[in-house]
């Protein structure tokens, strides 16, 4: 990763924190958000505690960065617990040792110091978009049924995309809409893979919109379209060049979101579906109120090896060897750390054998290299106001090219979660839930 110094782009950090208070153990995160951590440099502050009894704790304020930590002060936003909320006013000096190490000259002071915060008597938070996350030890079996019966209501159909090709997808419709959510899924990824979310935001006020890319899920396949859904030929992720995703996105807009009339349009990607939002974005500025990034494919990871997987015919794989014919738990290893959620990953795939997919062909990995080059070269006509989130153990993507494409865009932040892998959002609960949390934070900003 290149050095560049903090300053240059707006950033948040959020960090993990557990320990007891009053005898009840907890966890939750600190975030802090500015331009710098720099000595005396202003920040706002965020914290939440959830704790084992059901109780929520919720703290914003403003500080300054001081050798030995942040001072904040601010208020106490809410109390949520099994009886209700509750409006109360308290001092509280919270000091716990932020869990994380890092190298960074500029903040390494910071992430070794103790976070100090004084909150006073707090009003309910003036945020509109709040949701309840599933817990991952809640995903038994009978949550699970509850979750597929929700997912099933949904309103399902297909349009005729770029060259022809049918584009499956999806739409949740909000009782008392405040605004939509459009989701653009990763590559290998189906829109099933966000049961669980869909689910989790059935009240949050936001009618949601997805779709499966050409050549995966449950839209057209590229190559053998015909085969049988088990043989490798099918299975074999193909795209011809991303222009045809970006305009297969567009023409989703254009039949099913936009007639909807909403009030308020926000978008979330997903890696390759990131990335796909990035160059609609940059053709199309201001079709969203606000874009939110998980882990997008701004530049691959390329191994030293990679240009001798890219010789010949654009529709082999890649490298048959290393990543072929799909297979149970292919992958997953490298997204997410939650045991739970790669099982019911798992499943899908296994009820729904038409939405496998495998690895990529040599003619994915040469549009990509091209659309991503694209992206950075294009920054700076990101004009709609974007957050991009990443994990610090990511090693699917080359955050490289994330960091340019936000220090290039007009409006863009950059987020980290501390250990998440590729796809928070399949994750192990601290990863998926705060991932989620600025997600809806951001976009509670622009409703």
């Amino acid at each position: 990763m290149k050095d560049r110094p903090v300053a240059e782009t707006p950033i948040i950090r959020r960090y993990a924190i557990d320990g007891t208070q009053n005898g009840v153990p907890f966890d939750g995160f600190v975030q802090v958000d500015g331009n710098s951590l720099e000595h005396r440099a202003e920040v706002a502050v965020r914290k939440t505690l959830r704790f084992e009894d059901g109780r929520v704790r919720e703290f914003e304020g403003r500080g300054e960065v001081g050798r030995d930590g942040i001072e904040a002060r601010g208020r106490e936003t809410e109390i949520r617990g099994p009886r209700g909320r509750l409006r109360m006013g308290s001092i509280v000096r919270l000091e716990r040792r932020l869990r994380r190490e890092g190298d960074d000259p500029v903040r390494a002071g910071f992430v070794q110091s103790v976070l100090r915060c004084s909150e006073r008597k707090h009003t309910e938070a003036d945020g509109h978009l709040r949701c309840e996350w599933t817990s991952e030890d809640a995903l038994t079996g009978p949550k699970v049924d509850e979750i597929d019966r929700y997912f099933a209501r949904g309103e399902f159909g297909s349009f005729l995309g770029a060259d022809g090709v049918q584009i499956s997808h999806v739409t949740f419709r909000a009782r008392n809409e405040l605004g939509a959510l459009v989701i653009s899924n990763g590559r290998s990824q189906t829109y099933r893979t966000y049961a669980e979310m869909v689910y989790d935001l059935r009240h949050s006020g936001l009618t949601i919109h997805l779709l499966d890319h050409r050549g995966q899920g449950h839209s057209q396949r590229i190559l053998d379209a015909d085969a049988p859904a088990t043989s490798a030929g099918y299975q074999r992720g193909h795209v011809e060049c991303f222009d045809h995703y970006v305009a297969d996105f567009e023409t989703f807009l254009e039949r099913v979101v936009r007639p909807c009339g909403h009030a308020r349009t926000f978008a979330l990607g997903h890696s390759m579906g990131g990335g796909i939002l990035t160059l609609h974005a940059q053709r199309n500025p201001g079709q969203f109120d606000a874009i939110a990034l998980s882990a997008p494919l701004h530049q691959l990871n390329e191994p030293w090896y990679l240009p001798l997987f890219l010789r010949g015919d654009p529709t082999r794989y890649a490298s048959e060897w290393l990543y072929g014919a799909w297979q149970p738990g292919q992958g997953r290893g490298l997204c997410t750390t939650s045991g739970r959620r790669r099982e019911l990953a798992d499943a899908v795939f296994t009820r729904y054998p038409e939405v496998r997919i495998g690895g990529p062909t040599v003619g994915w990995i040469r549009a990509a290299r091209k659309a991503t080059q694209e992206m950075r070269d294009n920054a700076s006509r990101l004009a709609d106001p974007v957050l991009v989130i990443r994990g610090t153990g990511d090693r699917v993507v080359n955050g490289d090219g994330q960091e340019i494409v936000v220090e290039g865009a007009q409006n863009a932040r950059l987020a980290e979660l501390d250990g998440a892998l590729h796809d928070p959002i399949s994750g192990e609960d601290t990863h998926r839930h705060a991932l989620l949390d600025l997600t809806l934070g951001f976009f509670d900003k622009h409703l």
